[in-house]
């Protein structure tokens, strides 16, 4: 083979060799671009995915305040309306305390009114009359208090006659007798097994 022929031969080679280079990177290109684009397809995607996953974790979140607020709203009305509640119950026991200390206030007033007159002999008015000392008023009504026994008796007949029950407090005015020692009186029975009671109220046997 000559020299010439060996000149051609390399030459076609290297065309051939330079066409399946080119051929190679034009396919790379294309698998590069390719891949590019699928690439960015996805990242497309996973921004979009991202986006929904914020929006529903905002939402959620929204939720779970609007929530909290409710729970906390009602339960501050429930504390609004158990301290009313408790303002009213406070405000009806001073009510009541109130009315029964002037009750007391009467009762004792006209107690020193029946004893001043009593003392003077003569009709007195009520507006004049002068309160006495506690301790000048309980000397003189001793005079006219029962016996125990006596009292013991009127106590344990004021009870049967009422089987409902009554209270120290209930047999004060009908007897005469102040309830502290009508109390006095009525555990005195119930230490006798005379009368049973329950809570403050005493029942017969």
């Amino acid at each position: 083979m000559g020299l010439a022929e060996d000149t051609k031969k390399l030459a076609e080679d290297i065309l051939a060799s330079y066409n399946l280079r080119v051929k190679e990177i034009s396919k790379l290109e294309k698998d590069t671009q390719s891949m590019l684009k699928e690439f960015q397809g996805e990242q497309k995607d996973t921004a979009a995915e991202l986006k929904e996953t914020f929006k529903q974790a905002e939402a959620d979140r929204l939720k779970a305040e609007a929530d909290r607020i409710k729970v906390f709203g009602s339960m501050k009305n429930e504390i609004q309306a158990e301290q009313e509640k408790r303002n009213k119950e406070v405000a009806d026991l001073l009510k009541v305390l109130n009315t029964e200390r002037e009750k007391m206030s009467a009762s004792w007033q006209k107690l020193n009114a029946a004893m001043a007159k009593r003392r003077s002999g003569k009709p007195t008015v009520e507006a004049e009359v002068k309160v006495s000392p506690v301790e000048e008023a309980i000397e003189e009504l001793k005079e006219d208090e029962a016996s125990p026994e006596e009292l013991e008796e009127k106590v344990l007949e004021f009870i049967e006659r009422h089987p409902e029950g009554v209270k120290a407090g209930d047999m004060e005015e009908p007897l005469g007798v102040p309830r502290m020692r009508l109390g006095l009186v009525a555990k005195g029975l119930l230490k006798k097994g005379k009368v049973r009671r329950e809570g403050n109220i005493y029942f017969p046997l």
